[in-house]
């Protein structure tokens, strides 16, 4: 068995017992599923269509890896590679009528279903029908006309393809149609490629799809991932590129391996551990955000008034905090009767505290009670009771209360 490098319309011109004079989509194969409107069939059906767009306009040629198939009296089965062919058939349709192109005798149009009479029927429809170059919309063109079906709109597949012909229309609708249409049939440089590997003496063409297909399993969102970031890095930063996938797939592998399940496989582990990057990137960028807005914010100043105590930051009742400093007014005069106490705890509360900044002793001669700092909360305790002792030069006594005698125990 031997590869050959062709195109679609390519195809069509080999010579020899190899020439293909159509393309007939097996019983076996499954649905068009490209034009479904999941999220995930959305996400590469967006990325496979932009690599077809750039290759055809501003962008190098693309190759589109292997297509296995049974070529039989000239007729190509694909076993592997339906979902591209198909949509390369479409691209075929869109850009020969969009550049006028459609009525000259080419054999790409020689693309059908062997059992789906309803998909078979719409692209034998479809390859005579150009539509204007002035459409807004083909899908709704193509459902206007009086060759339309009213079953279709229940086949997947003819569904999915007009979903696929609107994306390109999307993409494609700017540009030169006549210039894609060129590089899209170069017979020298064309701008979509791949290689078709005829299967010859394998055995039944049925039974060996069914083994390719149950074998096969699909790829992780890791490995999706990796794709395309590695392939987004080459694009900014080659250098980069090749160090990510030298990692990821030796130091970094290792590292988790480890840490793999019952199943052998890292993946999940990866993408794990990139989302805890992500997380941690966002929470680190929500604490800079936080960590200036706090830098540039003045704090109110804080004065008691006849009927409001003094605010602070600490989460426990006013009025405890105020009997804890009652408690230490006694210790420091013993000689003080109770009536006297509470006149002067009276006329205290009558006249705002004094705000200062002093870190002196609140022992001092003639202070009753320590002065109060406002300051920013303790990196320890997270309160800032013990910041505002700490800055007036107050020492840790155990109290009834906790370690420091408020709410940060």
């Amino acid at each position: 068995m031997s590869a050959t490098l062709t195109s679609y319309n390519a195809l069509f011109r080999t010579t020899g017992s190899s020439a293909i004079t159509a393309i007939r989509i097996p019983r076996l194969q499954r649905d068009y599923a490209q034009g479904r409107m999941d999220e995930a069939t959305a996400s590469i059906r967006t990325a496979f269509l932009d690599v077809l767009h750039r290759a055809l306009t501003d962008g190098p040629p693309v190759g589109l890896d292997f297509v296995f198939g049974d070529v039989s009296n000239g007729v190509l089965s694909p076993l592997d590679g339906q979902q591209r062919l198909t949509t390369l058939f479409l691209l075929h349709w869109y850009l020969a009528a969009r550049a006028n192109r459609l009525d000259d005798q080419q054999g790409w149009k020689n693309f059908t279903y062997e059992t789906r009479a309803s998909a078979r029927l719409f692209c034998e429809r479809l390859v005579q029908s150009p539509a204007p170059p002035t459409t807004e919309k083909p899908s709704a063109w193509i459902q206007d006309q009086s060759w339309f079906l009213s079953t279709w709109h229940h086949d997947p597949t003819v569904t999915s393809m007009l979903v696929v012909l609107d994306a390109l229309h999307d993409r494609f609708r700017g540009d030169d149609a006549g210039l894609a249409w060129s590089r899209l049939v170069d017979s020298d440089n064309p701008g979509i490629s791949f290689h078709l590997l005829p299967i010859r003496e394998v055995g039944r063409p049925d039974e060996l799809y069914i083994k390719m297909n149950s074998r096969g399993k699909p790829l992780t969102p890791f490995e999706n991932f990796k794709a395309c970031f590695e392939q987004s890095l080459t694009e900014m930063a080659p250098a980069r590129a090749r160090k990510f996938a030298d990692r990821v797939d030796g130091a970094w592998s290792d590292m988790l391996w480890p840490m793999r399940g019952t199943d052998n496989v890292i993946d999940d582990e990866f993408m794990r551990y990139l989302d805890f990057i992500r997380r941690s990137a966002r929470g680190a960028r929500g604490t800079r955000r936080r960590r200036a807005a706090r830098r540039g914010r003045t704090l109110p100043s804080v004065q008691a008034t006849p009927t409001q105590a003094p605010t602070s930051t600490c989460s426990s009742p006013p009025s405890t905090r105020g009997a804890h400093r009652r408690r230490r007014s006694r210790r420091s005069s013993p000689s003080t009767s109770p009536s006297t106490t509470t006149s002067q705890a009276r006329s205290r509360s009558t006249q705002p505290a004094p705000r200062t900044t002093s870190t002196s002793s609140p022992r001092a001669a003639g202070s009753t009670a320590p002065p109060m700092v406002r300051t920013a909360r303790s990196p320890c305790s997270g309160h800032s009771c013990s910041t505002r002792r700490w800055s007036t030069g107050w020492r840790a006594r155990p109290t009834s209360r906790g370690a420091f005698g408020c709410c940060a125990t």
